[in-house]
């Protein structure tokens, strides 16, 4: 994981005064989001299993010191299972629509008197027929890519000499059952998510068309 490097310049003001590093964070707060202490915010972050997240305290070699929040989200095996019944879902809607389309051509087929129109729709008919087949292959697939082991989020804050702190770095990893691993830089919005306490994989949310692609795309291009 990639440390100490990535600068997104959201500052933040101390509200309390610690000898320890990780307090000094944890008790205060950041200059976009006044709302909540960094530690009452990240603490209780819905999807965090509080017995696997923990806070630390990172020093480099040339003494910058960093606390660094891991968030290991929990219950990523009914995530699992909710993905792949949704896209179990959506790929049976998706048959039943080319099945019913293949019907149709069909019926035009035996209609139709033009040797024209006629070679259209055996074309069109050949087409769809070729998207079902796509579709019921995938539809008896495991989908490897919601066969997640573990998805783990980190944010680090690094501590300055004059005690303030500023969010320096933020990713989330993913991990599956058959040892593929990729890590993304965590966007600004995953810290809305922070402090809202809302859920990235929530499949009702209105982004939840996305969660699916998202995490399949991730999946096919890790290593």
């Amino acid at each position: 994981m990639r440390k100490l490097l990535l600068a997104l310049s959201i500052s933040a003001f101390i509200v309390g005064c610690n000898n320890s590093e990780i307090s000094l964070v944890k008790n205060g707060v950041m200059s976009d989001y006044k709302s909540l202490t960094v530690g009452e915010a990240f603490g209780n972050w819905q999807i965090c299993d509080k017995s696997q997240s923990k806070w630390d305290l990172i020093t480099t070699s040339n003494g910058i010191k960093a606390v660094q929040y891991e968030c290991n989200v929990k219950n990523v095996e009914e995530i699992n299972n909710t993905l792949k019944a949704e896209a179990k879902q959506k790929n049976d809607e998706s048959i039943k629509s080319e099945n019913e389309l293949i019907a149709n051509i069909e019926q035009k087929i035996q209609s139709n008197t033009s040797e024209h129109l006629n070679e259209f729709y055996q074309e069109q008919l050949e087409n769809t027929k070729s998207r079902l087949q796509n579709l019921l292959a995938a539809n008896n697939q495991d989908y490897p890519a919601f066969d997640m082991s573990k998805i783990v989020y980190t944010f680090q804050w690094t501590v300055n000499k004059d005690d303030a702190f500023e969010l320096s770095y933020g990713d989330v990893e993913y991990f599956w059952q058959n040892k593929s691993h990729n890590e993304k830089l965590a966007v600004h919005n995953i810290l809305d998510m922070v402090y809202q306490n809302t859920n990235p994989f929530d499949i009702n949310s209105e982004y939840s068309y996305m969660i699916a692609p998202i995490i399949q795309r991730f999946y096919y291009s890790a290593k």
